[in-house]
């Protein structure tokens, strides 16, 4: 058992990044092997590992190899290395989660910041005084701009009694009819 544990200490571990299994499938592709004179009916055109014969070892001969023609044959009689591709689709669902991942972590990010700003306005919002805030009161800006607006409309009744009242824009509070007073 310590044989067996030494040995596998000296492999190297799989790395399953999306470009680790692209290189590993283009590896496997490049080992490829094809002999045009073969016969694509009962020999090995594309294989992997060594044929003398063209027969892919189907006997009890010493050449190894694993016959992938099928694989590459046109039409409906095609086979497909279902192992090759789900490692591809492995590699294309491993760059979309990884890319998913890295989104998720900017707006993670972007929050974090967020947090850090509400918090800051929110420290320097309790630490004012309120009496600093109660001895310089403001009007909210509608009722500012709704009472600027007031003031213009009485102003244009040029000091008139007459034109004030007729228009309904002020009310006339002066002695007389010349004498503006709001």
């Amino acid at each position: 058992m310590e044989k067996i544990e030494e040995e596998c200490g000296n492999f190297s571990k799989l790395n399953f990044w999306p470009q680790a299994l692209t290189l590993e499938l283009a590896a496997f592709s490049s080992r490829l092997k094809t002999d045009l004179a073969a016969d694509g009916a009962s020999e090995a055109v594309v294989f992997l590992g060594n044929s003398h014969t063209q027969s892919c070892g189907t006997t009890m001969q010493v050449d190894r190899c694993v016959d992938y023609t099928a694989t590459f044959k046109e039409g409906a009689s095609r086979q497909k290395i279902s192992w090759y591709d789900k490692l591809a689709s492995a590699a294309t669902t491993i760059a979309t989660i990884t890319e998913k991942q890295a989104e998720v972590q900017t707006k993670q990010y972007a929050i974090n910041q967020l947090t850090q700003e509400a918090d800051r306005i929110y420290l320097s919002l309790s630490t004012l005084n309120i009496k600093d805030i109660e001895a310089h009161p403001q009007q909210p800006p509608a009722i500012a701009a709704a009472l600027n607006n007031q003031k213009e409309k009485c102003s244009q009744c040029k000091n008139n009694k007459t034109t004030c009242e007729s228009t309904g824009k002020c009310k006339w509070e002066a002695e007389n009819d010349t004498k503006l007073g709001m």
